[in-house]
This record gives C-alpha cells, structure tokens and sequence, in this order.
C-alpha cells in the first residue's frame, strides 16, 4: 500500500493516475469499477484514448434510488444534462453497466442483476483485468459497506461469502438506506486500487485504514490494506 500525501493538485495527480489504470493494461480486457462521490470528480482527467470496447466500465456500489441526484450511474451518464467522461465512453465505444434501478426492481432484484453483469464479464473475458477507485468516508465505510461492529457475524455473511455484489438496508447508519454494492469477496479479485481522501472529517478513518490494529467489521475500510496494487492520494496528514 502506498500512500502519496499531496495538498496541492491532489485531484489531478490522482486523476493521472486513474488515466494510467485506464491506458496501461497490457493489451488485457479491463473491468474498471468507480466509486462515487468525491471520486468522481477524478473522471474529468480520464483520456478517449484510453479507453475503447474492451474496457468495460461500471459502478462499485450504488444507491438504490431512481433519483438522478442520488444514484451515482445517473449522474455520470447525465441523464439530465450529461457529462464529458459519459461522452468518451460513447464516442470510444466503451461499455458501461448500468446500475439505474427500473421500475420493476426490487432491492434483491436490483443486486443479483448486477451480479450477473459482473459475473458475465468474468466469463468472456477469464484473462481480464479488475481495477476500481476504491473511496473510504468519514465512518470508515468503503464501498456501500458501512461499518457494523456491533454484529460482526451479519457483516462476513454479508460481505465475505460468495456474493460478488449484494443488496442490503443500512439502516440509520447512512441518510441512503438502501444500497448495492460490491463484497469483499469481489474486491480481493482487484489488480489495481485507486484510493481518493480528501478532508480532514476523514483523518480519523484514514488513521484506523493505515492502523496495524483494528478489524473491517469496525471500519471497513481497512480493506485496501489487503488487495493488490493499492495507491491512496490524500491530502491528510495521517
């Protein structure tokens, strides 16, 4: 894991770096995978070139929302006003998973479509490569994975079996309640990790991710520090 702590031009230096996931694959498929939020501002600095029709590209999580303010496939293709990365995607003919729920999902329906996405994708392309932007909130969460110290049985049956993608209700833990996401089981299948903290609301998280003590129950996020390749561009002082 390594850590590149910049206050200045933080989001382009990591946007560069995303490019690089993008361009740099070896003449492999690519499965690239975004976090939302802050993370999405990176895709401005994502080129045409590098992109085209053997990258595939697709949301880490979603929200469970067909308002296109909140769900984060929404926003990116710009279903109101349109974005500039969703016009390289079209212009590049690259492909994007959709994960805006129809009228007819429900949250379970919801997941298990996205999983067969996921798990299609594995099929045709079993030499492909998985990379994603991989965000940790305030609370620690990653993902949609919010964290659940208080029943650390439910959150490794949630997040650590088989399921690549799973739908679930978080409660009062997050003001979206409803949320997809990818499990920890998908995400240890990543080749390359981007990791975007910007803040000091998130010191604290940042501090228990980096921490040799702690559980994932406790702050999911600690996760990076198992996958592969794992790159985090802050501007916090750990």
């Amino acid at each position: 894991m390594k850590i590149i702590t910049e206050k200045e031009k933080l989001e382009e230096k990591a946007g560069e770096a995303l490019d690089t996931m993008f361009s740099e694959r070896n003449g492999k498929p690519l499965l690239m995978l975004l976090s939302g939020g802050s993370s999405l501002n990176l895709l401005k600095y994502v080129q045409e070139d590098s992109l085209g029709p053997d990258v595939t590209v697709g949301m880490l999580d979603d929200r469970y929302s067909r308002d296109t303010s909140i769900n984060s496939y929404a926003l990116i293709t710009g279903q109101e006003t349109g974005t500039a990365f969703y016009t390289k995607i079209i212009e590049s003919e690259t492909v994007l998973l959709n994960s805006y729920p129809e009228e007819i999902d429900t949250l379970e329906t919801y997941a298990e479509k996205y999983e067969l996405f996921i798990k299609k994708w594995m099929r045709l392309y079993p030499d492909g490569i998985i990379r994603a932007t991989v965000g940790i909130g305030p609370d620690g969460h990653t993902s949609g994975i919010l964290p659940h110290p208080e029943a650390p049985k439910k959150f490794v049956e949630l997040f650590n079996g088989e399921k690549l993608i799973v739908g679930y209700d978080v409660g009062n833990k997050n003001p979206h309640r409803f949320r997809m996401t990818s499990t920890f089981t998908l995400m240890r299948k990543f080749d390359q990790v981007l990791t975007f903290i910007r803040g000091e609301n998130k010191k604290e998280a940042l501090q228990k991710v980096i921490a040799e003590e702690g559980t994932l129950a406790e702050t999911p996020g600690r996760i990076v520090r198992e996958l592969n390749t794992v790159t985090i561009f802050t501007d916090i002082e750990p």
